[in-house]
C-alpha cells in the first residue's frame, strides 16, 4: 500500500475459512483413477491471524511478521495433499533489490541445472548468481525467526521450531557476524494415511529410526580487511544418532563467492571455473568432533536385520559388520597409497567405526594453506595442515 511504501506501519488481522481458492481442474476418467503419485491438486485454502509490514520501499523491507497461518492444498476428492501450519515467522532488513535480481535469474538457473548432458551444449549458458552486496555472509536479510512451522506432504511430516538467524552489519553495510541460535529443532516423521507414509516408514526403518530429529546452531564472523571468515561453535546433532561440532578459519571468502557465482547453476562447469573457485580459498586452523550417540548401532543393526530377512545385508553380527567397515576403510587407504598426512585421520575413523565414542580431527597450519596448493600438490599441502586425529 502507499502508506507502507512511505515507511508507515501497515498491519492487518484476518480470519477466514478460505482466503484463496484454486481453480478446479477436470476430473479424471472413471476408469483411470489417480494413483498415489498422480494426484491432481484441487482447492487451496488459506487463513492467517495477523500480517504486519513496516518500512516497505521498492528495494527494502524494514520488518514483517506473519502469525497464525493455516494452509491446505486438497486433491480433487477434497482430501489434503499438503497442510501447512505456522505459529510465527518474522523478518527484518530484507534486501528486496537483491532478492529481485536473484528471482529474475532463477528460472534460467533451474533450466540450466536440469539440462540433460546432450542438451547442455545447445542450452543457453547458466546465468551468474547475483552477489550478495553485504559480503560472503550476507543472505539478503538481517533477521529471520521461525517458530511452530508444521508441514505435512502426503504423509511426510516436517516440523521446525526455535529457528533464529541474526546478521550484524558494519558501518559500510557488510555482514561481519551471523548467528544461528542453538535453539533450532528440525524434525522429520511420517503420519498414517498419506500416500508417502508406507515408503517413509520403510525408509526410516532401514536406518533404524521411526523419525529423525535434528538440532543445530553456530556463529560466523567475517573480516572485510583480510577477507577471512571464522566459523565457531557450529554443530549439528541428530537425536539418538550423532553430534558433529566444527570450528574453522577460511580465507578468500569473497573471491570464493564470486567464483561460485560465475558457475551459476551449470551442471557441467568447466575445470578452469571449478579450479578458480577452489583456488580462491585458504585453510587455517580447524577442528571437527564427531560423537556417536546411537547411529552406528542402529544403522548396523538395521543392515544385519535386512540380511537376515533376505535383504542386501550379510548374515553376520552388527559388531562383525562394523569391523568389516573399519577394515575396508583401512585397506582402501593402503591400496590407494593415500597421503601419509591422512593416515592418523583414517586410523581414528576406523577405530570410531569399531567402537563408537568420539573422533576428533584438528588442523593447525603454521600459515594458511591455499586451495591451489591442495589441488596441485595435495600430499605436501596436507602435510602443511599439520593434521592430528584421535578416537576416544
Amino acid at each position: 500500500c502507499e502508506e507502507a511504501e512511505k515507511g508507515v506501519l501497515a498491519s492487518g488481522a484476518f480470519s477466514a475459512a478460505a482466503m484463496a481458492e484454486g481453480s478446479a481442474t477436470p476430473q479424471p476418467a472413471s476408469d483411470a483413477p489417480p494413483g498415489p503419485f498422480d494426484v491432481k491438486p484441487g482447492a487451496t485454502k488459506m487463513a492467517f491471524e495477523r500480517l504486519s509490514v513496516s518500512n516497505l520501499s521498492a528495494d527494502r523491507l524494514g520488518a514483517a511478521e506473519l502469525s497464525g497461518l493455516a494452509m491446505a492444498i486438497e486433491d480433487q476428492a477434497a482430501k489434503p495433499m499438503m497442510t501447512i501450519g505456522l505459529k510465527r515467522m518474522a523478518l527484518s532488513g530484507v534486501d528486496i533489490g537483491y532478492w529481485r535480481s536473484y528471482i529474475a535469474v532463477f528460472p534460467a538457473m533451474m533450466q540450466a541445472a536440469s539440462a540433460q548432458p546432450g542438451e547442455t551444449a545447445a542450452a543457453a549458458p547458466a546465468p551468474e548468481i547475483p552477489l550478495p552486496p553485504g559480503g560472503p555472509l550476507d543472505w539478503g536479510a538481517d533477521t529471520l525467526s521461525v517458530d511452530g512451522l508444521a508441514m505435512n506432504i502426503m504423509g511426510l511430516q516436517f516440523d521446525l521450531n526455535g529457528f533464529d538467524l541474526t546478521a550484524t552489519r558494519d558501518a559500510a553495510g557488510k555482514v561481519i557476524r551471523i548467528v544461528s541460535a542453538p535453539t533450532a529443532r528440525l524434525g522429520f516423521s511420517t503420519t498414517a494415511g498419506g500416500a508417502l507414509s508406507p515408503i517413509l516408514k520403510a525408509g526410516f526403518g532401514a536406518i533404524g529410526y521411526q523419525s529423525i530429529g535434528l538440532s543445530g546452531g553456530g556463529v560466523g564472523t567475517w573480516d572485510p580487511a583480510t577477507d577471512t571468515a571464522v566459523y565457531s561453535d557450529n554443530f549439528i546433532a541428530m537425536r539418538e544418532g550423532f553430534r558433529l561440532e566444527f570450528n574453522m578459519t577460511l580465507g578468500g571468502m569473497s573471491r570464493f563467492v564470486e567464483a561460485a557465482a560465475k558457475l551459476g547453476a551449470s551442471p557441467t562447469p568447466s575445470p578452469a571455473a571449478m579450479a578458480a573457485m577452489f583456488d580462491a580459498v585458504s585453510v587455517g586452523p580447524m577442528r571437527m568432533r564427531l560423537a556417536d550417540e546411537g547411529i552406528l548401532a542402529r544403522a548396523t543393526n538395521a543392515i544385519v536385520q535386512a540380511g537376515q530377512a533376505g535383504g542386501p545385508g550379510a548374515a553376520q553380527t552388527p559388531q562383525a559388520l562394523r569391523e568389516g567397515m573399519a577394515q575396508g576403510l583401512e585397506t582402501s587407504f593402503i591400496r590407494s597409497k593415500g597421503p601419509e598426512a591422512l593416515k592418523p585421520v583414517v586410523t581414528a575413523f576406523a577405530e570410531w567405526l569399531r567402537v563408537g565414542g568420539l573422533v576428533e580431527i584438528s588442523a593447525s597450519p603454521a600459515s594458511p594453506v591455499s586451495g591451489k596448493a591442495l589441488r596441485e600438490n595435495t600430499a605436501e599441502a596436507l602435510k602443511a595442515l599439520n593434521l592430528t586425529a584421535r578416537q576416544r
